[in-house]
């Protein structure tokens, strides 16, 4: 999954998540019973969290790429510089690292509480 892939991915998603929104709309407008409108969030809730996750993966996939090319150019050259580079790089994945895990962290009681609900109904 590249940069693009992960842009065009979003791009798709508002685009259903906009056609999802406008037919929740017409539906609620001709009547329509409202768990239907319900589900149709759920479902762009689930897919909004799915695309997320994958979005991070891959910003944490890149961090760590460069952190290795500039771990390595400072092992090479020793220079001041490089080595600061370095340690930014690493502590930038970190950060990555901290953001994917909260948000699976958030997610994952998300749909605790989700299954939860389908059990009590």
């Amino acid at each position: 999954m590249t940069l693009d892939n992960v842009t065009v991915n979003n791009m798709a998603l508002v685009a259903l998540a906009l056609l999802a929104v406008w037919n929740a709309r017409q539906s609620a407008q001709r009547g329509k019973d409202i768990a239907t409108i319900k589900g149709t969030t759920e479902t762009i809730h689930t897919l909004s969290n799915g695309r997320l996750a994958a979005v991070l993966t891959v910003n944490l996939q890149f961090a760590r790429s460069i952190a290795v090319l500039t771990e390595r150019m400072a092992n090479i050259t020793k220079a001041d510089g490089d080595i600061a580079a370095a340690r930014a790089a690493n502590l930038q994945v970190l950060q990555q690292e901290a953001l994917l895990n909260a948000h699976l962290t958030a997610q994952s009681k998300v749909e605790l509480d989700r299954l939860q609900k389908l059990q009590g109904e």
